[in-house]
């Protein structure tokens, strides 16, 4: 009878085991003066298993292609732990997933591609090979003067935290399809050429980091999706501080760009991406740059300001729209260059005198206009309604529409001798051909009544008329003594205004 109640104590032992964590691992000492458990870092990576920590003591170690290939933590003591390559080979290789290295400083890694590998297989002081579970963290690195200070192979969650690349005789950093990429206060500078370039690293998060004094772009972004730039500077990098080549649903947020040969570039059909409360000045080129097909990006509240062109259109660049700001340059607040750029629009953007535009692109201003009843007679007769609370007097578009007529009468008959206007509370300043759009309904006696749009350029003192394209309807309205809107519209007549 006993015989079938083994099994189930053999189960609960396991059940048992199970909910028990692991032993921690041993801490296996490595120190180049011989006291500790090993003189060399190689030697302590071979004697460590998963969940081991390895723990590297003050001195300078000439080691390289040191290979981590367990799941273990490897600790030094900040830049006093010193791992040289001697132009040999790479400082770490890493081939292992969970892994963690920090405090300590690799250098002089060897210079090229390593032989037989793919192009983008740098020698570097940390190399990571492909392995798309990696959860690699480094934190508190000094990776200086190797070819490629970090450069990684396909894998996804690597975090960066409290590190320096700098000083690399070609790129700070290279990512290769590394999803999930967290990089955190964190300094990419003085490399010869880009200091991070990131082939397809969607789901990147970037904070809190600085790319500077690189020999070409601060950050080389390509094919990206759902990038995220937070409080992250871009300065004095020879090319562009962020660069963007086909990237879409990316988001840059409270960045700066400065002294760059170009602040931050959109460029190669990149779509739907975010800039915002970020700023872009002294910068030789431009502030913001969208070319190539970029399309139906938005950026919003930010500035540009002493560059050469703030902000800049270049072949075929449509839909893209800027909400809010200051934008001046030095030669051009805003240039379209190249194939015509259109659906460009700017609302509520405030920018300097000079802007350039080529043939054919198209450049929509648009401003949320105050107004006030300068003449409201007794009855006050302008009213404002939306298309809820009366039918009769519904909006071109939106919900709201200004209508003059006696608010008591449906058919909003407006009484004898009647005097009223309206004019923006607001200047508009616009730029050299500014042209208003203005809709229209009215109906009123023929050529006895009607009105006009006029506009003043001395705040009010004296009033010109504007003529719509092709005239207005009512060459001689009796009231306006002038030409003008008369008889009836027939619904919403749309017309286009332009100052000469």
């Amino acid at each position: 009878m006993s015989s079938p109640r083994l099994p189930l104590v053999a189960l609960a032992l396991l059940a048992a085991l199970l909910l028990f964590p692991a032993a921690e691992g041993e801490t296996i000492i490595v120190d180049v003066n011989g006291n500790g458990d090993y003189t060399t870092i190689e030697d302590g990576l071979e004697a460590a298993e998963d969940g081991d920590l390895v723990r590297i003591w003050d001195g300078t170690y000439v080691e390289y292609n040191l290979t981590i290939d367990d799941q273990i933590t490897v600790r030094g003591n900040g830049t006093s732990t010193v791992v040289n390559a001697s132009w040999e080979g790479h400082g770490f290789i890493v081939e292992r997933d969970y892994v963690e290295i920090s405090h300590l400083k690799v250098e002089s890694s060897a210079n090229g591609t390593i032989p037989g590998g793919p192009w983008y297989a740098y020698f570097s002081g940390v190399f990571v090979n492909d392995n798309p579970a990696a959860h690699l963290y480094l934190e508190s690195l000094t990776l200086e003067g190797n070819y490629v200070g970090l450069a990684v192979d396909g894998e996804f969650y690597i975090h960066v935290s409290n590190s320096t690349i700098t000083n690399s005789t070609h790129r700070g950093a290279h990512f290769q399809g590394s999803w999930y990429l967290r990089i955190d206060n964190s300094t990419f500078s003085n490399n010869d050429n880009n200091g991070l370039t990131c082939y397809t690293c969607n789901h990147a998060r970037i904070y809190y980091s600085v790319f500077e004094n690189n020999g070409a772009q601060g950050f080389n972004s390509e094919y990206p999706f759902n990038q995220t730039f937070y409080e992250t500077d871009f300065e004095e990098n020879t090319g562009i501080g962020l660069y963007f080549h086909a990237g879409s649903s990316n988001s840059v947020r409270n960045a700066q760009f400065a002294n760059n040969k170009g602040g931050i570039t959109l460029t190669d059909s990149s779509t739907q991406n975010e800039i915002g409360a970020c700023q872009a000045y002294n910068n030789e080129d431009h502030g913001y740059l969208f070319r190539s097909e970029s399309t139906s990006n938005y950026l919003n509240n930010s500035g540009g300001w002493s560059n050469e062109y703030s902000l800049a259109f270049e072949d075929s660049s449509h839909n893209n729209t800027i909400n809010g700001g200051f934008y001046s340059g030095d030669e051009e607040s805003i240039l379209f260059s190249g194939d015509p750029s259109t659906g460009i629009i700017l609302y509520e953007t405030n920018f300097g005198e000079s802007l350039s535009i080529n043939s054919g692109s198209e450049l929509l201003i648009k401003k949320n206009l105050r107004v006030k009843v300068t003449d409201n007679g007794t009855s006050d007769s302008w009213k404002i309604y939306d298309n809820q609370s009366d039918e009769n007097r519904e909006a071109y578009s939106g919900t709201h529409a200004m209508w003059l007529g006696n608010p008591d009468k449906n058919d909003g008959e407006y009484e004898d001798n009647w005097d009223f206007s309206f004019v923006t509370k607001d200047e508009i300043s616009l730029g050299s051909s500014p042209k208003l759009s203005i809709a229209t309904w009215y109906e009123t006696e023929n050529t006895f009544d009607g009105g006009h749009v006029q506009i003043s350029t001395d705040g009010g003192e004296s009033w010109a008329l504007l003529t719509p394209a092709g005239g207005y309807p009512c060459s001689n309205v009796v009231a306006l003594v002038d030409e003008g809107y008369c008889n009836q519209s027939n619904g919403w007549k749309i017309s286009t205004i332009g100052q000469k």
